[in-house]
């Protein structure tokens, strides 16, 4: 479904690059197959802080510190500890403790819910496989709260390293558009296998576009430090279309050999969504691989239908 004007975030910035970039003959191209997703910007404090000359002489740039601001109880929010109602008990996979990664308190991002596809109201908790290389997903949603409390760590966790920082986040909305690698880019007719002077050209045009609209819709944070957490829209990928990996991860596979089921997955791309997208970040101690994004995905029917124990997670690293 084509992304309305009246819906466009900051719709005249997004004619003017694309006018200044040389890319204006792709406006409603792109309209048509970008998607608004959600950026979850981190809520707190920036300060810099100097350093110490490196080896006593060589001079080196302040240290960037984050300082999240406090967070309600039951507000939306990465790391710390999850807000859970009565009677819940923290899940389990394979017999581990989950580890818990964010939770989101649904009516923060009803306004947006015609986008993302998420329930108006309740809570959603992501949490992921009980050791730290284990990516396994648990997405649980409750609608009925009542009176929150903070679960306590398992016993098993409190060997392990540190938990993530508490971090608040706040949802806006902003309009994402295909990776290069994506048959929706592969629509906008950039792609010329005939002269690839003009293709690679233009791509690159393109890019510099990207980070150009991305910078325009505030998303300081990408520009800044890299890191890009998003509910909905298109994935961000590191290297390809993540949309066959979670048909692979929902059949307990991050990759395979079998030549037939990759078929089979790219087939299926279109039945998937992304669902939340997890940015490797200092400021929160998360690290997927070398620096890589975690990304979860669900079929639309299922996020329609709110089976969130359907969710598949991938991740992706340079």
């Amino acid at each position: 479904m084509p992304v309305p004007w009246n819906q466009l975030p900051r719709a005249e910035d997004f004619r003017r690059l694309l006018a200044e970039h040389g890319l204006a003959h792709l406006e409603e191209r792109l309209l048509a197959v970008g998607e608004l997703g959600v950026h979850l910007r981190k809520v707190g404090t920036t300060r810099e802080q100097p350093r110490r000359p490196w080896l006593g002489i060589l001079p080196r740039g302040a240290k960037r510190i984050f300082e999240p601001s406090p967070v309600e109880l039951g507000g939306s929010r990465f790391g710390g500890l999850p807000d859970v109602p009565q009677g819940f008990e923290g899940p389990s996979i394979e017999g581990r403790p989950a580890r818990f990664l964010l939770q989101l308190r649904c009516a923060d991002l009803a306004a947006h819910a015609e986008h993302t596809l998420l329930p108006r109201d309740g809570m959603l908790w992501f949490f992921l496989g009980g050791t730290w290389n284990d990516y396994r997903a648990c997405v649980v949603h409750r609608r009925e709260l009542g009176a929150l409390r903070t679960l306590p760590m398992p016993v098993e966790q409190r060997r392990a390293p540190k938990i993530s920082s508490a971090c608040g986040v706040r949802g806006e909305l902003v309009l994402t558009v295909p990776d290069v690698w994506t048959k929706e880019f592969d629509s906008l007719g950039i792609r010329d296998e005939v002269d690839r002077e003009t293709w690679l050209s233009e791509r690159d045009r393109f890019g510099s576009w990207e980070e150009a609209w991305a910078a325009e819709q505030g998303l300081e944070e990408l520009i800044a430090s890299g890191t890009r957490h998003q509910i909905g829209g298109h994935a961000a990928p590191v290297q390809h279309d993540v949309r066959p990996e979670f048909f692979l991860a929902e059949r307990g596979q991050r990759w395979t050999r079998d030549q037939t089921l990759w078929r089979e997955s790219e087939r299926e791309i279109d039945s998937w969504r992304l669902l939340l997208q997890v940015d490797s970040d200092d400021d929160l101690d998360f690290r997927w691989g070398d620096c890589g994004v975690l990304y979860f995905g669900m079929r639309a029917d299922d996020l329609r239908a709110e089976r969130f124990e359907r969710a598949a997670v991938t991740w992706q690293t340079s």
